[in-house]
């Protein structure tokens, strides 16, 4: 283990996918820097767990460098992250609202927006890249 702490090493927030849906995914490896988590780049980080939220949900600091994140683990409740964020010192923990990043990255995921509308009855957004549904229909 590093004395040196490797939070500098990772982008400000990223979202682990398993490798059977990346490859259906046209943007990520496009973008890949934010769909790979520190297992995926040999890094390793390690964390406190200062305030656990809703459902999965977390907010935990670094033991090196005192960065705080807010976290997402991983649905079969390891210790590994799902979707991180690094958070700034000055950010409320408790209004922190993870939503708009998480349909950025869906966006990437994706690459971008298609030219057909959402198949969704009455919808008038166009579909993600590879897909037949909208943002608001995809369900981030």
């Amino acid at each position: 283990m590093s004395l040196l702490c490797e939070c500098s090493k990772m982008p400000e927030f990223y979202r682990c996918l398993p490798n059977g849906i990346k490859k259906n995914l046209p943007g990520v490896s496009i973008f890949a820097h934010f769909f790979q988590g520190p297992d995926e780049l040999n890094i390793d980080l390690d964390f406190d767990t200062l305030l656990k939220l809703e459902g999965r949900a977390l907010i935990a600091k670094c033991k090196k460098c005192e960065q705080h994140w807010y976290l997402e683990l991983a649905p079969e409740e390891t210790i590994s992250e799902d979707f991180a964020v690094k958070l700034h010192p000055e950010q409320n923990w408790q209004q922190f609202d993870p939503v708009p990043i998480k349909q950025f990255l869906t966006l990437l995921a994706h690459n971008g927006f298609g030219q057909k509308k959402c198949a969704w009855v009455g919808c008038d957004n166009y579909a993600l890249g590879s897909t037949s549904i909208c943002l608001q229909h995809y369900g981030v």
